[in-house]
């Protein structure tokens, strides 16, 4: 299950295998699940769950929510890998850090979202932060076990664990 898929599909260089379900909080998208990360409802079970640049868009007190909801519908043995932007050593100012096709990106942007998109798209805004040991503490919180953290180019921080 492809989470908050927007219009993008899981990256080639996941290798993934299988059916890809796509599922997003916006109906515009066209997803084959428009379905909130905090309550999936009742969508059967996935080998696999992947979110990329989705979890920073909910409150704090809902990452468990989320993260719970990722775990409860994975099989058992089934996987879930989360990109969120990395924050650690990120400080919010208008540095330029990053050119992406959206434009540049300061740790403003990393913080909050990306200005430029936010503005058009308000679903777009950052309402959470997180680095390596936050998420995996979160993770664990949540159930996962085997849980592995990578701290990756461009401030993005990888997680994934297992049910």
């Amino acid at each position: 299950m492809h989470v908050g898929c927007a219009d993008h599909s899981i990256p080639d260089f996941l290798e993934f295998q299988g059916e890809e379900v796509r599922l997003d909080l916006d109906p515009t998208w066209k997803p084959d699940i428009v379905a909130d990360i905090t309550s999936l409802g009742d969508i059967g079970e996935f080998d696999f769950v992947f979110a990329c640049h989705v979890l920073e868009h909910v409150f704090p007190h809902e990452v468990k929510q989320a993260l719970k909801e990722f775990h409860r519908v994975l099989k058992t043995g089934g996987t879930a890998l989360i990109f969120v932007p990395d924050l650690e050593d990120v400080k919010p100012d208008h540095r330029k850090l990053i050119g992406l096709e959206v434009g540049f990106v300061c740790g403003l942007d990393l913080f909050y979202g990306h200005a430029g998109m936010v503005k058009n798209n308000p679903l777009m805004a950052h309402k959470t932060g997180f680095t390596k040991d936050l998420l995996i503490a979160e993770f664990e919180e949540a159930g996962f076990h085997g849980i592995i953290g990578k701290r990756c180019s461009n401030y993005n921080l990888m997680v994934g664990g297992k049910k």
